[in-house]
């Protein structure tokens, strides 16, 4: 038996601190490589460097090995290589106003045009009022209307003298003008008419038609004029706004000729103020009694020239990298938000808001796929986004045939790398159970949580701790307090030949080792405070094992340390309590005997019993079986 014993050395080796090579973490550079992770790494820059369609990556992987912290740096490293990606903007659709268009722009030229157009507009406020009211607009207006009152006048003296010749004359009543008989220049009165002969009376009546179709082609040449005038009047307006507006829409023209959709919405933002520039005018209306609300103090609406700049980078800035900690489908996708007037909600372009998928386009998103998981709606909507390489911005309500914003934003074409980080375990339930999920998610990033012990891979565990230490303003780890992580890290990869790469809970030891060390009023890190960090931290979590141990001393728990007994060994059962774990002395027992099955267990046999009901049963038959078995 001796052969199998393992050594205390074995158990718990211990780390030559003279190998090190050096007395305190001050005099090691930076770590400016990842601690182990080859593997994870190679497939990483495979992935962030491959273009095709479908190679996003899924980073595989415990809690604590630094998958964060290796993607985000490498992440950085590639993006700051890359193009600048585009503006874009969401601008009012005057043919459809249910669906805003979108506007591409190259970096930082975004909020050049929302500024440059904003301004035509505040322009176009001030100067067109005042166009409207200069002395030589009113007096083109006046003539024009002096024009058509001279020709309306000029038609009513033709149509006056007709009738003064055909014997008529008008009357003005409530609802115009009427013909009235004359005779000698006077109105024919009701008793003159008995004394006119029946040949009087015909003629009267056969003139007073002539002159009803004469009057009838008055009034359409009246309306005529009208019209005319009317449509002069509008001419002018609109000659008026254009040469306003001209210069200005020019040079915003000018600047965008590479951009035919900008000036395909230049033209439709033209074509509209020219249709509707009274909303640019002074507003004439009485005013309200109700709360004293004064119409001519109600501002127009001119909301649709606005620009609602949805992605906006800056220029040399290289693609974005978006971490997404609330993959909600609001967050991811976007979302239309609603304000309310006087007691009524309603939308418009202008209350499109981009999500991370927007936010991300031309550059990476990093997501936890648990909490991707986890929303509704998130899942589907990210793989709509990879599949159709387009971000449509629409109401959650609508998957479940209810919406109320009445808006249909043009898509926007999107180009993005994700990044999933998460367990090993919802790699393999999403290959198996999600179709779609091999095709979308080419790329696999597995990271481990140990690496072969060797000497480099010690110095650049020391000089992991040194970089954290600088990072964090620690006080610096001496080469004892370095071996003594060293030696932490082997327990935690339960080998020693092994260093754990659970990185996080090697930090918070360097962290609690520091913070003892400053308690202790020391400028360097020593081998005790590390133990102390070690110790105090197990001493947090192990209330369980000290029940357990003091059950065992007690004699509640028997455990029998010398002797033999035939059919009874020792053994340890591990309990795991999240990141500590323990081991419990337990007996194991075993009973036999000659003959047939003695005592059946109905209950576990029909599947009713529970695990103790059961376990009574089997120590029964057994006792029973050793005491009576047949021989």
């Amino acid at each position: 038996m001796d052969e199998l014993k393992i050594p205390l050395s074995l158990l718990a080796p211990a780390i030559d601190v003279d190998h090190l090579g050096f007395s305190d973490t001050n005099e090691l550079p930076p770590l400016e490589e990842p601690l182990g992770q080859a593997r994870a790494i190679e497939a990483l820059e495979f992935g962030l460097h491959m273009k095709s369609h479908g190679f996003n990556i899924y980073a595989s992987g415990p809690i604590g090995t630094g998958k964060w912290a290796i993607i985000q740096k490498r992440v950085k490293q590639v993006a700051a290589s890359m193009p600048d990606p585009s503006d874009w903007c969401y601008v009012h659709n005057f043919l459809e106003p249910s669906s805003p268009l979108c506007l591409s722009f190259p970096a930082s030229k975004g909020r050049e045009f929302k500024q440059a157009l904003s301004f035509v507009i505040q322009s176009l406020q001030r100067d067109l009022p005042l166009a409207f009211e200069s002395t030589k607009y009113l007096d083109a207006r006046a003539k024009i209307i002096e024009d058509r009152d001279q020709k309306k006048e000029a038609l009513f003296k033709e149509i006056n003298e007709e009738a003064r010749t055909r014997g008529f004359g008008f009357k003005e009543d409530p609802v115009g003008f009427s013909l009235v008989p004359m005779r000698d220049g006077k109105p024919i009165r009701g008793k003159d008419r008995e004394t006119l002969t029946e040949a009087e009376k015909d003629a009267i009546s056969e003139q007073a038609k002539i002159l009803e179709g004469k009057i009838r082609e008055f009034q359409a040449k009246i309306h005529a004029l009208d019209h005319e005038g009317e449509h002069q009047l509008s001419e002018m307006d609109r000659q008026v706004v254009r040469a306003v507006m001209h210069n200005r829409f020019a040079v915003l023209r000018d600047h965008h000729q590479s951009f035919p959709e900008v000036l395909e919405y230049l033209q439709k933002v033209e074509e509209d103020i020219v249709t509707n520039y009274k909303d640019f005018l002074p507003r004439e209306g009485p005013q309200l009694a109700l709360l004293g609300w004064d119409v001519r103090d109600r501002k127009p609406n001119l909301t649709r020239y606005e620009v609602n700049l949805l992605i906006e980078h800056a220029q040399h800035s290289g693609a974005p990298i978006i971490d997404e900690p609330h993959p909600t489908y609001a967050n991811l996708i976007g979302k239309i938000e609603r304000k309310a007037h006087l007691g009524v909600v309603y939308t418009d372009f202008t209350e499109i808001k981009a999500g991370s998928c927007l936010r991300a386009s031309g550059g990476f998103l990093i997501m936890n796929v648990l909490d991707l998981l986890r929303q509704p709606f998130s899942w589907e909507a990210l793989k709509r986004v990879i599949k159709t390489r387009s971000v449509n911005i629409e109401d959650p309500g609508e998957f479940l045939s209810f919406s109320t914003t009445g808006l249909k934003p043009q898509p926007i074409p999107t180009d993005i790398k994700v990044i999933l980080l998460g367990p090993p375990h919802i790699f393999s339930l999403l290959q198996i159970y999600e179709n779609d999920f091999s095709k979308l998610f080419k790329v696999k990033a597995d990271f481990e949580v140990d690496i072969p012990r060797d000497t480099r891979q010690e110095q650049l565990y020391a000089r992991f701790i040194a970089q954290l230490c600088r990072e964090e303003e620690l006080p610096p780890f001496g080469a004892d307090a370095v071996g003594e992580v060293i030696r932490h890290s082997l327990r935690l990869a339960e080998r020693r030949d092994r260093l754990s790469l659970r990185l996080s809970w090697i930090s918070d030891v360097i962290r609690e080792a520091a913070y003892w060390a400053k308690q202790d009023g020391r400028a360097l890190v020593s081998k005790t405070h590390v133990e102390t960090a070690i110790n105090k931290k197990r001493h947090r979590t192990n209330l369980l094992e000290e029940r357990i141990q003091e059950e065992i001393q007690e004699g509640t728990l028997m455990v029998d340390l010398e002797g033999e007994t035939v059919g009874q060994v020792n053994g340890l059962s591990i309990h795991l309590l999240g990141d500590y774990a323990f081991g419990r002395p337990c007996r194991i027992t075993a009973r036999t005997f000659v003959g047939n099955e003695g005592v059946i267990d109905i209950q576990r046999e029909a599947e009713l019993a529970g695990d103790i009901h059961s376990k009574g049963v089997m120590t029964l038959a057994g006792f029973l079986g050793g005491k009576f078995a047949e021989f």
